[in-house]
């Protein structure tokens, strides 16, 4: 993967982290970026044994923390969106990233805005399964939502869909 840049919000990484599966990063990505405000929100304002965990992701180069160079656009998106939403869109725009990871609707109606590749953590999961990396998507969804993620019933149902076409075409 050289070259292929990935930026990432902080909700996805808090679900790998939930259903422990931070090494999809790496094993999916190789090194991602993110900006100052999400490590803040996911190192530096978060309990310890997720802090820690993450941290080793940024000490191990895993995770690279990266700021932002365009406050005025970052201010301008924060108006619509949490802080580490409106750096990572604006980390994506200026690094060029081939994907950007995020989770939440607003922030992702911005990033089809700026025309910015995008997917999140239930993407993450298709893409590991197709590579063999999870067994049982739905299992790890089931531990996501314990923990409190929320998915529309509807595109549970679509997951659903896509995995049995995928089986079929393997």
């Amino acid at each position: 993967m050289p070259d292929y840049k990935v930026v990432f919000n902080s909700s996805p990484i808090i679900n790998l982290y939930k259903i422990d599966k931070l090494d999809l990063i790496r094993q999916l990505y190789g090194t991602v970026y993110i900006p100052f405000a999400v490590f803040e929100e996911i190192v530096l304002s978060s309990f310890e044994d997720q802090a820690n965990k993450i941290k080793s992701l940024v000490d191990s180069g895993v995770i690279k923390v990266m700021n932002v160079s365009n406050p005025l656009l970052t201010k301008t998106l924060a108006d619509k969106l949490d802080k580490g939403e409106s750096e990572a869109i604006v980390l994506a725009l200026e690094m060029k990233a081939d994907l950007l990871i995020l989770d939440e609707t607003e922030a992702r109606k911005f990033a089809d805005l700026y025309e910015i590749h995008k997917t999140g953590f239930i993407g993450i999961l298709l893409s590991a399964y197709k590579k063999d990396l999870v067994n049982d998507v739905f299992a790890l969804i089931q531990k996501a939502i314990d923990y409190g993620f929320w998915i529309n019933p509807v595109l549970i149902n679509e997951l659903k869909k896509t995995l049995l076409n995928y089986k079929k075409n393997k």
